[in-house]
């Protein structure tokens, strides 16, 4: 488990939340040596901001966990849980129940053996109060300020659009380029034979 100080100037979101909804899903699938499919578990966690110290605006994130030797479970009804995350820069549109309209959340991650703990974690290695307090003099009193969820998810819809159009237009940037590449290489050896016959 990485020190306290290596935690927050290497990840990216520092934030206190509470879990909204969570769900288990497949991360990846293959056969074993004896042809039996191995199925690996991932937890997806979705968790509402309370008090930001480090990160973007956003207020409602999806927190992804892949197990490992160090499972990290949380209680799900534990209010004050201690994030420490990575970002992913991918975003997840979910549908909406009550509308046509779809919510996006951007998708984070923390790593197996990160410092995030809730406030009654383990009774034997729990550092949250240490770390709050901690957190409390290294950052602004404030904190990050937090957007509402609507402005949240129009910004990140936008974000969404711009990335999908970003990676389009280079798709077919680098066709054109290799393309343009072959047609020099078949061009060039035309020209190579014509001189030498």
């Amino acid at each position: 488990m990485p020190r306290f100080d290596e935690e927050i100037q290497f990840t990216d979101e520092i934030f206190l939340g509470k879990i909204q909804k969570a769900e288990r899903f497949v991360v990846t699938k293959r056969k074993d040596r004896s042809g039996n499919e191995e199925i690996f578990w991932g937890w997806r966690y979705y968790f509402l901001v309370e008090k930001k110290w480090k990160g973007n605006s956003q207020n409602e994130f999806i927190v992804e966990y892949y197990g490992s030797s160090c499972d990290r479970s949380f209680d799900l009804d534990s209010k004050n849980i201690l994030v420490y995350a990575d970002r992913t820069s991918r975003i997840k549109m979910l549908p909406q129940s009550d509308t046509k309209t779809r919510k996006v959340m951007e998708v984070i991650r923390i790593s197996s053996c990160s410092r995030t703990i809730s406030e009654f974690g383990r009774r034997d290695k729990n550092w949250y109060a240490e770390d709050v307090a901690k957190i409390k003099t290294r950052f602004p009193p404030r904190g990050v300020q937090l957007k509402s969820s609507e402005n949240s998810s129009k910004e990140l819809y936008d974000l969404y659009l711009f990335r999908n159009k970003w990676f389009k237009t280079m798709g077919i940037l680098i066709i054109i380029l290799i393309s343009l590449n072959i047609f020099q290489f078949f061009r060039n050896r035309k020209n190579i034979a014509a001189e030498k016959g």
